[in-house]
């Protein structure tokens, strides 16, 4: 398959892109540095998890999901963790985020909100 300016897939991913103006093509182009959406790279070593993030990871265990999901598979490893890494406890506050219809507790729902949004969560 080839586009406008005459090269194919192939091609494309070799140069790095098309330099034609306006080619469809040019959707096809990644950055230089990898892909657009990366994630936040964060350090690997393990806390303790605090009483809120173990509450969190109790209310998750709780709500359904759909088979054989990578998110179930954590949700319900995490609920036996006493320790974890930033990346996992981000993960945490995002699946409380996601599946915050199942969740009662409002504040809970609101503390993981802040946390996404980066902005400081109070210490009550």
């Amino acid at each position: 398959m080839s586009c406008r300016c005459g090269r194919t897939m192939k091609e494309h991913q070799i140069a790095g892109g098309c330099l034609a103006p306006l080619c469809p093509c040019q959707r096809f182009q990644l950055p230089a540095n990898g892909p657009i959406f990366r994630k936040k790279e964060l350090p690997l070593s393990r806390r303790e998890m605090s009483p809120r993030e173990k509450y969190a990871a109790e209310q998750l265990s709780r709500c359904r999901f759909l088979p054989g999901t990578s998110d179930k598979r954590f949700a319900l490893q995490v609920c036996d963790m006493t320790h974890a890494t930033e990346r996992q406890i981000w993960n945490l506050w995002r699946l409380v985020f996601r599946f915050r219809r199942q969740i009662a507790d409002k504040y809970l729902i609101s503390e993981a909100e802040r946390i996404l949004n980066g902005r400081p969560v109070d210490k009550t």
